[in-house]
C-alpha cells in the first residue's frame, strides 16, 4: 500500500458521490482492491458510494438517523462504539 495524499483525489473528483468513483480512485491510488477497503461515512450518498464501489462501510449517525444509513454493513451512534471485533467480522463474514 502506498502513502498517497487522498485529499488530492477528493478535490479533483467532486460529484458522482453515489457511483463510488471517488472511493475506487482512492483504492487504486493506494494499490488496494476495493474488497479490502473499509469506508466510514455519515452521509447517505457516501454509504451508497461505498457499497457501489464494492467496499465495506461503517456508518455513523452523526448527521443522519440509522434508518437512512441502513445500507451500510454496520451502523453506529458514534465511533466510540466501534470495536476491533466489528471490523474483523466485516471481513471474515464476506
Amino acid at each position: 500500500m502506498r502513502n498517497v495524499p487522498l485529499l488530492d483525489i477528493a478535490l479533483a473528483n467532486r460529484g458522482g458521490e453515489r457511483t463510488g468513483i471517488l472511493f475506487l480512485k482512492a483504492a487504486n491510488r493506494m494499490e488496494v482492491i476495493p474488497l479490502n477497503c473499509l469506508v466510514f461515512e455519515d452521509a447517505v450518498a457516501g454509504v451508497q458510494a461505498a457499497k457501489a464501489a464494492g467496499m465495506k462501510c461503517i456508518a455513523v449517525t452523526t448527521t443522519n438517523p440509522a434508518e437512512k444509513l441502513a445500507d451500510a454493513d454496520l451502523v453506529l451512534n458514534n465511533l466510540a462504539e466501534m470495536m476491533t471485533d466489528h471490523i474483523l467480522q466485516l471481513f471474515t463474514n464476506a
